[in-house]
């Protein structure tokens, strides 16, 4: 079944209904254990670590003598840290300081009565590993702050764009054929033509556009000859990017305009006022996760991973790509299957009945 983000929350009630009180978060391959999932306290559990996870890579490599363009498939231990922090349940380095800019500039009322925006420009790091926007949201939807969210607007270069898509597969790609030959016993099947940073990096591009007007996508207005050239060396696309925020700028008055970069290279080469967001260098032993938040880091664990497996009911999420299109990515979906059928119908009319109240609701 096809399901969105949202409502994996229907499936992690149903488990604790059945009883259930914790389950285990997997990797689709190997024996090795990522999160433990205690549904009843809703607390998170970390039962990996970076040299666990090397290890634990090295031992799929070698069993299976994968090539060095299989090994670039495969997840790292950074990715998982860039999930939970994506999903909202651990804080990025320097996410305060981007706060506090934004309400200095925008919550007392007389600003906002003048009409002032916030712009935030995004780099390609932000846009793909997403390490801010969940935070600013929730900031700004409370009481106190939630008429300054109205003033707040992200801005995304052509050339972050076009660094995005350059992660895009072809058809080819041997890493993920040998991968699917080698994990074809274990339903591996990812032929699609993009990659883990891709698939994110068009999932967020799809949140952002979600925010009604609170995106703007610059063109590219540099000459042929100077874009092939760009193209052709990777150490001027930094500088592209900025100075096309820089041009951007020039036409815009009466805003706070402020480059967000997780890049130490691109970092204060900008006339623009820049914040460095990284991801943090660990992820704490136990964390709060409440079911909402659950359901983003299984979401995201999947984007990530390709696959994911809850020990109960062997249940199974997927990615989704419905089509052959790189927009056909601009979605929240998974495919969702578990080895109970009996308990997988039941998931299946939790849903329908769920979207079907919505819908009237909505009408």
């Amino acid at each position: 079944m096809i399901i969105w983000q949202s409502e994996i929350e229907i499936i992690l009630n149903e488990l604790l209904a059945r009883g259930k009180k914790e389950i285990i978060l997997s990797p689709l391959y190997g024996n090795e254990s990522i999160f433990n999932y205690n549904l009843e306290n809703q607390k998170l559990f970390l039962k990996t670590s970076s040299s666990k996870w090397k290890s634990f890579m090295k031992e799929i490599i070698e069993q299976n003598s994968l090539s060095k363009e299989a090994i670039k498939e495969l997840p790292e231990f950074n990715d998982i840290i860039k999930a939970v922090t994506s999903s909202g349940l651990l804080i990025p380095e320097g996410i305060d300081d981007l706060i506090d800019e934004i309400k200095k500039y925008l919550v007392p009322s007389k600003r906002i009565n003048r009409r002032k925006r916030f712009l935030i420009a995004l780099d390609t790091n932000q846009l793909i590993d997403n390490l801010m926007s969940c935070y600013i949201e929730k900031e700004f939807s409370s009481i106190e702050n939630i008429q300054a969210r109205n003033f707040i607007s992200y801005v995304i270069s052509s050339w972050v764009t076009y660094e995005r898509d350059c992660f895009l597969r072809t058809e080819k790609n041997r890493g993920i054929n040998e991968l699917d030959v080698k994990f074809k016993q274990i339903g591996f099947n990812l032929r699609e033509k993009i990659d883990k940073r891709s698939r994110l990096g068009y999932s967020i591009f799809s949140e952002l556009k979600s925010l009604e007007e609170s995106y703007h996508l610059l063109e590219c207005k540099m000459d042929s000859n100077r874009r092939n050239e760009v193209i052709r060396d990777k150490n001027l696309k930094d500088q592209a990017i900025i100075d096309e925020y820089e041009d951007y700028k020039k036409s815009l008055k009466d805003i706070k305009f402020v480059y967000v970069t997780s890049d130490d290279q691109s970092f204060g080469i900008s006339k623009i006022e820049s914040i460095k967001i990284k991801v943090p260098m660990k992820i704490p032993s136990a964390i709060e996760c409440c079911f909402e938040n659950g359901a983003k880091l299984i979401y995201q664990l999947t984007l990530f991973l390709g696959f994911l497996k809850i020990n109960n009911y062997k249940i199974r999420f997927d990615i989704y790509y419905p089509g052959k299109e790189h927009n056909d990515w601009e979605n929240r979906k998974l495919k969702f299957n578990c080895s109970d059928k009996t308990f997988e119908e039941r998931i299946k009319n939790l849903i329908k009945l769920t979207r079907k109240f919505n819908s009237i609701c909505n009408n």
